[in-house]
């Protein structure tokens, strides 16, 4: 609101002019005393909030639940993943699930290992071509800011079994979270859309498929085969030169070109040839295709896969009647008889040996995507359709969210069933089974009625129709859902009344804030994600030297714990070196034998020292730590500093000491001069 009101202006100018995704995101907010009544209204709901939560409910996990999630979580044995494209979660031997992960790791072909992790290599080579791309002007500076990598790691990589695959193989996936390149794979993923779009065989959803199928000429000929086609394990087997290729024929042709083709396929090289992971101690770099996982993957794929096909299409006579693909699935029509196909599928398979597809056919019926295709007389008819292995683990009713996003489970499964099934008797039978799924997860009988009753009244042809959201210009009011939270809809309603005292704010602040909730950490989270990452990805916590033999290495302290000056020990929360973004550290002073200054930095450690030892050799006696430095008998030589906290996404804290953390807890120490 802070913001709304700071860069509101009565005749619009200068307001939402080009916003571009592309840009770094700020944690800036205007200060407080700007307008006293928005002050007063913030403070209000501030207030309401805090004197309204509930202080008695009750959790939705018991005491007996919670001890054993616990003894799950630290079980090494055993790895929790979830089950690939179905619902559920598959509980496996740890020994057996690495072996999966390392035979798919010694492919040759596509990984390679290396002898160290390469992540600062690859940042710094990245910072090093963004800055270059900003000097020729082919990217703006928004952009320059969004590209610069910072606080960087390696993809993790993990595995999702495959149930409704025979023998389960598993979906290597690696996870590019925080990678140096995952924004700029992010803007070459942007700039191939426009081609993607405008393939013939380019499928949006569920939705357009049924929407194109709508459009087939019917009766369908007698001898009509209805095929499917599976690309086999198409991120990783993707050729680059040959990609590559069709990329740049692609961006030459872009209506819209905002960056430079040459720009882009530089990105493109960088992001595909710099793709460094580590599983269990290991260091990899992937050396053929892109990663599952990564920002740079549909839209790549399909570019590759539209060139495919064009090369198909001009070595056969016999064509598909209709052919159209998602991503790697492609769902088509065949009226030159079954041996024309089993032909037209070797060639498919012989245009390149990387690339190697699973035919299906079948002149009755057939699945694509979630849609169950049938040929009854000549006519196309479509209904539900839901693998054997998924166990319909919808959100369970006593699950902490908000009513309303209980309340639309079922009328969202109500409205994908009555969209999908072309005969009403279809969706009568999806519609119990939906009802009795969400019964088995704890679902009032009437809740569940009163939703679907909603989609009955439905037309299936508006539901076909693509619905277009307009933008609301209400402020959102962001807070993690609680039980223990009052009605927040009412409070911003009911203070609304202050705002309305001054003419200003009722101009910018024409409706209420809207409350927009996200949910808290899930079991899944603790189970899946956290579990995986103990068994996996766990570093030893303390401060270290980055090991680069940089400026500030000789000076960091290498250890696990810090003491305070009243000499009390504590434990070091997190795996910090020079270069670890985001830390509270310490200064101490070897002459003196004492800890001098706590700070924290959102900058890398180095690049905050190095900003200390200049006020030291320029002597900026008026900073307490360059004149302590500056001292007789004192040098820089005397200069430690020791990382205290890995500090994730926080905003500057006032003390150090704050309650909850092991090194905290009867600790002096505070941010500023000790």
């Amino acid at each position: 609101m802070r913001l709304r009101e700071y860069f509101f202006r009565e005749d619009k100018t200068d307001q939402d002019n080009g916003y571009s995704k592309f840009k770094k995101l700020s944690e800036w907010t205007p200060p407080s005393g700007r307008d006293r009544w928005l002050d007063m209204y913030v403070q209000a709901v501030r207030d309401d909030i805090i004197k309204g939560l509930h202080r008695n409910f009750t959790m939705n996990v018991t005491k007996q639940e919670e001890e054993a999630l616990r003894e799950l979580l630290y079980d090494d044995s055993i790895v929790i993943r979830p089950s690939d494209k179905s619902s559920g979660v598959v509980i496996l031997n740890r020994v057996d699930y690495e072996d999966e992960i390392n035979k798919d790791l010694n492919d040759n072909d596509t990984y390679a290992e290396s002898k160290e992790d390469l992540t600062m290599k690859i940042e710094n080579k990245i910072k090093r071509s963004v800055e270059k791309m900003y000097k020729q002007q082919t990217i703006t500076k928004e952009m320059r800011g969004f590209l610069l990598p910072k606080g960087s790691r390696p993809g993790k990589v993990q595995g999702n079994p495959k149930l409704h695959k025979k023998n389960h193989p598993f979906r290597t996936i690696i996870n590019g979270i925080k990678h140096p390149t995952a924004n700029m794979a992010e803007i070459v993923e942007n700039e191939l859309m426009e081609n993607v779009k405008k393939l013939s065989s380019y499928i949006k959803d569920t939705t357009d498929f049924l929407r194109k199928l709508g459009k087939v000429k019917q009766p369908v000929p007698k001898n009509t085969i209805m095929f499917c086609l599976d690309v086999k394990s198409l991120y990783p087997s993707i050729p680059r030169k040959e990609a590559r290729e069709a990329c740049e024929t692609a961006l030459k042709q872009r209506v819209n070109k905002s960056i430079q083709t040459e720009c882009v396929l530089e990105m493109l090289d960088l992001v595909l040839e710099n793709n460094n992971f580590s599983f269990n101690g290991k260091n990899f770099i992937q050396t053929e295709g892109t990663a599952i996982g990564s920002h740079l993957g549909m839209n790549y794929a399909c570019t590759f896969l539209g060139d495919w096909e064009s090369k198909i299409f001009r070595k056969t006579l016999f064509l598909p009647t209709q052919y159209w693909r998602y991503v790697d699935d492609v769902w088509g029509l065949w009226e030159h008889g079954l041996e024309k196909l089993k032909e037209f599928y070797q060639l498919i398979n012989s245009i390149h040996p990387r690339i190697q597809t699973e035919l299906r056919v079948s002149t009755e019926e057939i699945e694509f995507l979630d849609v169950k295709i049938s040929i009854k007389e000549g006519i196309l008819k479509t209904d539900l359709f839901c693998k054997d292995t998924d166990r319909h683990m919808y959100l369970h009713a006593t699950s902490s969210h908000p009513n309303s996003v209980k309340k639309s489970i079922p009328y969202g499964l109500g409205i994908r069933a009555k969209r999908i099934c072309s005969e009403e008797d279809g969706y009568t039978i999806q519609r119990n089974k939906i009802k009795g799924y969400l019964k088995e997860r704890g679902y009032a009988k009437n809740i569940i009625e009163n939703q679907l009753k909603k989609v009955d009244n439905l037309k299936r042809e508006d539901l076909l129709e693509y619905n277009t959201k307009e933008q609301s210009s209400r402020v959102p009011l962001i807070l993690t859902y609680s039980r223990a939270l009052p009605n927040v809809h009412l409070i911003l309603k009911k203070n609304q009344k202050i705002l309305k005292q001054s003419e200003k704010m009722q101009k910018v602040f024409t409706e209420p804030p809207i409350v927009s909730f996200k949910r808290d950490r899930n079991i899944e989270d603790i189970l899946v994600s956290k579990k995986h990452n103990l068994l996996f990805y766990r570093k030893e916590y303390g401060c270290t030297q980055c090991g680069k033999n940089c400026a500030l290495c000789d000076h960091m302290m290498e250890t696990k714990k810090f003491r305070d000056n009243q000499g009390n020990k504590f434990n070091i929360q997190g795996t910090i070196n020079c270069k670890t973004v985001g830390v509270i550290y310490c200064i101490f002073c070897v002459s003196c034998d004492k800890n001098l200054y706590v700070g924290q930095t959102g900058d890398t450690l180095y690049q905050r020292m190095l900003l200390n030892f200049s006020k030291i050799k320029t002597k900026k006696t008026d900073d307490p730590v360059a004149n302590h430095f500056c001292e007789i008998a004192h040098s820089t030589t005397d200069l430690k500093v020791v990382g205290i906290k890995k500090v994730y996404g926080e905003r500057i804290l006032r003390e150090v000491n704050s309650p909850g953390a092991d090194f905290q807890k009867g600790s002096s120490l505070k941010v500023g001069c000790i």
